[in-house]
């Protein structure tokens, strides 16, 4: 179980079309500006949207990643429930961890759909079908971890919009053979290495049991 409940924010499923790429985008572009410029970028919209979008940067500029992740015991702690979206779960229970996290799934030997992501403490919902991730992916496998510099994997993958320090290092994990998790990390050198470990001993745990066959985790 979790030593502490995991805070972080989700935008409502009744508002996810409003965060079509294109619009986050823009929310991004304001991210640096917003006393500044968020009023002329919102006039348009409803009252609700325009609360929701300074709620979420406000998020955004206050968050700050969470490096005790040796304390989550598990990010799923209960498997046996029916009806759970276990790749979504893991990827939510990362977001306190983490400065960016992506969830990709392919199903049927098809190519993986980006399906989720998160940024700065936002999880932020994709269209119902995803979107195709047409880049090839590494096979890390369930044992290894492959890493690139963030700043390149977003710009590759059409993120380029989201402002990562320098140093950040994106990282790919591969729990099953048709989930991958990608989670962008600027904690400092020293540690982060640890911090990944942790990450992929809790994700790994999480998806113990499951056959490569079995869809239930895959929903």
């Amino acid at each position: 179980m979790l030593e502490r409940e995991i805070p972080k924010r989700r935008l409502s499923s009744r508002s996810a079309s409003n965060w079509t790429t294109p619009r986050l985008r823009q929310l991004f572009q304001h991210f640096q500006t917003v006393e500044e410029k968020l009023g002329a970028w919102l006039e348009k919209d409803s009252e609700e949207q325009q609360q929701q979008a300074k709620e979420t940067l406000q998020q955004m500029h206050s968050f700050q990643v969470d490096q005790n992740l040796s304390l989550v015991k598990a990010l799923v702690p209960d498997l046996s429930l029916s009806g759970r979206d276990v790749p979504s779960l893991v990827l939510e229970n990362l977001v306190p961890f983490f400065d960016a996290g992506f969830l990709l799934k392919s199903r049927g030997g098809q190519k993986p759909n980006l399906e989720q992501f998160f940024f700065r403490g936002v999880v932020f919902p994709l269209p119902k079908e995803g979107i195709a991730y047409s880049r090839p992916l590494p096979q890390p496998g369930p044992s290894l971890i492959k890493s690139m510099a963030a700043g390149k994997w977003l710009t590759q993958s059409g993120f380029s919009f989201l402002q990562v320090d320098s140093d950040a290092e994106a990282f790919l994990l591969q729990p099953l053979p048709r989930v991958y998790f990608v989670l962008i990390s600027s904690i400092a050198g020293p540690w982060r290495q640890d911090h990944l470990r942790q990450a992929q001993r809790l994700i790994n745990n999480a998806f113990d049991g499951y056959q490569e066959t079995k869809e239930e985790p895959l929903k």
